[in-house]
C-alpha cells in the first residue's frame, strides 16, 4: 500500500532531492512558500520550502527499497522513530495542497492573516502608528486599508509587512 513519507534533506538541497526523486519516478511533494524578504533595502519575493529540510514522497515500501533513497542526490534519509519509518496519512497531504494558492502551487506567507474589518496598525512606512480597518487583499503582497486621515476615511493600500493586527 503506498503512503507518504518523510524525506530528510541535505541542507539547502531539497529541490535537487526533489527532482531526482522524481527522475526516479517516485511521487514526490515538496511544499514551497511565497515570502517577502529584504534585499538590499527593498523587499523583494522569494520562493523557499515551507519545511526546510524535509519533503514527502509516495512510496510502497513493500515494493520499493528504501535503499534508493540514501543513494538519491540531495537525499539524507528517511525520517524514523527508532525503527519506523515515519509516513502520513493522505489526509494530512490534501490539507497542506489545499492551503496552495491555485495557480501558482505556492504557499503565501502571512496569507488569511486578516478577516475583513480586523483592526490594523501600519507598523512601517509613513503610516506608522495609524491604524484603521482590513478591507481586502490586493494581489500576493499589498492589502487595503480603510484609514481615518486629514478628517475623512480613505482607503490605503499597503504592503502586507506594514501592518500588524490590534489585539482586541
Amino acid at each position: 500500500m503506498k503512503r507518504w513519507y518523510v524525506v530528510h534533506t541535505r541542507p539547502r538541497q531539497e529541490v535537487v532531492a526533489e527532482e531526482n526523486l522524481l527522475r526516479q519516478a517516485f511521487d514526490v511533494y515538496l511544499p514551497r512558500l511565497k515570502v517577502s524578504r529584504r534585499r538590499r533595502a527593498k523587499w523583494v519575493d522569494v520562493v523557499e520550502c515551507l519545511f526546510p529540510r524535509y519533503l514527502f514522497a509516495r512510496i510502497d515500501i513493500a515494493v520499493e527499497s528504501t535503499a534508493l533513497f540514501r543513494s538519491t542526490r540531495g537525499v539524507n534519509s528517511l525520517v524514523r522513530f527508532g525503527d519506523q519509518l515515519v509516513h502520513l496519512e493522505d489526509e494530512i497531504v490534501a490539507q497542506i495542497r489545499a492551503h496552495e494558492h491555485p495557480q501558482s502551487g505556492l504557499h503565501q506567507a502571512g496569507g488569511g492573516r486578516f478577516q475583513h474589518g480586523d483592526r490594523v496598525r501600519a507598523v512601517r512606512g509613513p503610516l506608522t502608528d495609524i491604524e484603521g480597518i482590513f478591507l481586502a487583499e490586493k494581489g500576493a503582497d499589498r492589502v487595503v486599508i480603510l484609514m481615518h486621515l486629514l478628517n475623512r476615511d480613505t482607503c490605503v493600500t499597503l504592503p502586507c509587512h506594514h501592518i500588524i493586527p490590534i489585539s482586541a
